[in-house]
């Protein structure tokens, strides 16, 4: 934009001033301007490219990888290894969730992150494979692990269904008109 309107005005200006009249300063613009349009719009192409590159790329990363699948009816959660290969079945019942938190301290004060992670061992091979991700707190941790919980152990179909809209649900009470799924 500087260099595609405001230098051409400024030679127009100084064209004008500085010349001998609108024959000048026209003539100082046209000249300016054919040669700073196209570097604004080479410029602008490069810095489009530029800024988009890494948008690209995690767009790109994002194709490959095939999410966790949870299966009420059969009770089992479905992941797929990094890298394609076979999918693994493992019972609920199995799975382990938990919630990580770690402090440190910079020059500008305390900084806290917070995460939440899911695991289990290979039912045939024992190995152990964890899906963990950043939250941006210890409540959204555990409210992630609270509806994947409530989606598997309850007929939930929505997050609107286990919300209180008067908060009066105890800890331990099921959501609101619903009973646990019983195999």
């Amino acid at each position: 934009m500087l260099f595609g309107f405001v230098l051409p005005f400024l030679a127009l200006l100084g064209g004008f001033v500085f010349g001998d009249g609108w024959e000048d300063a026209l003539w100082g613009w046209r000249v300016t301007f054919e040669f700073a349009f196209w570097i604004a719009v080479w410029g602008g192409l490069f810095g489009f490219v530029m800024l988009s590159l890494p948008r690209w790329q995690a767009y790109g990363k994002l194709k490959s990888v095939i999410p966790t699948r949870f299966n009420r009816q059969r009770r089992e959660v479905c992941f797929v290894p990094e890298g394609g290969g076979t999918p693994i079945f493992v019972p609920w019942e199995e799975l382990v969730a938990w919630i990580t938190e770690a402090q440190g301290f910079t020059e500008y004060g305390i900084q806290r992150q917070y995460g939440f992670g899911v695991g289990f061992f290979h039912p045939d091979t024992g190995k152990k494979y964890i899906l963990e991700f950043e939250t941006y707190g210890q409540s959204q941790a555990i409210s992630t692990w609270e509806a994947i919980r409530a989606y598997m152990e309850y007929e939930v179909h929505t997050l609107k269904e286990i919300q209180d809209p008067l908060d009066l649900q105890g800890p331990d009470d099921p959501p609101p008109g619903r009973r646990p799924c019983v195999p």
